[in-house]
């Protein structure tokens, strides 16, 4: 079950609130006993999101997500806040967008879709507690050449190390980037 209600008090704001409901079948995860059987885990989740213009230049967005699951007779909360100020000067060859992002998963993931440079995709998949930031931005320098890059920077505050074998970090955060050079001929 999904819905959402949209509501545009202005012609340059957005405002939504979205709510699903989804059940699956699972196997279940106790150990105690031989044979595994099925059982209905249950995933809620509410979003409140706002996106408006301030002027010709500036966007902001913000969302507030909060998740509310049932496995096992346990429930488990998750929420995901952020915020996004998106700077396009209309008559300039240049933009950026800048995320700050609380996050809290108690079990699982959130997962919020990311700006990134041309051609990519990017959705982060945020487990744990903890912010996550990232900038991007993109100018063109000359009517061929266009130069993009993202930075991006995840910080926990339940943990001391990240990832496991020989991808684990030995600290709490962790950064990410990207450079693109686009030549068009």
């Amino acid at each position: 079950f999904d819905s959402q209600l949209n509501y545009t008090p202005e012609k340059n704001t957005l405002l939504f609130i979205e709510y699903r409901n989804k059940q699956k079948m699972k196997n279940t995860s106790c150990t105690d006993i031989y044979q595994k059987y099925l059982i209905t885990e249950k995933n809620n989740m509410i979003r409140l999101h706002a996106s408006y213009q301030i002027n010709d230049d500036i966007c902001l967005k913000n969302r507030i997500e909060y998740h509310f699951n049932y496995q096992e007779d346990e429930k488990y909360n998750s929420y995901l806040i952020y915020q996004d100020v998106l700077y396009a000067p209309k008559d300039k060859t240049y933009n950026i967008a800048f995320r700050y992002e609380l996050f809290n998963a108690e079990s699982g993931s959130v997962y919020a879709y990311e700006n990134d440079v041309l051609y990519a995709f990017a959705v982060g998949s945020l487990s744990g507690k903890g912010i996550r930031t990232y900038l991007v931005g993109k100018i063109k320098l000359l009517e061929q050449i266009q130069f993009s890059g993202k930075i991006g920077f995840t910080f926990y505050d339940d943990r001391n190390e990240i990832g496991s074998g020989l991808e684990k970090i030995e600290s709490n955060w962790k950064s990410d980037g990207k450079l693109q050079i686009v030549w068009s001929f």
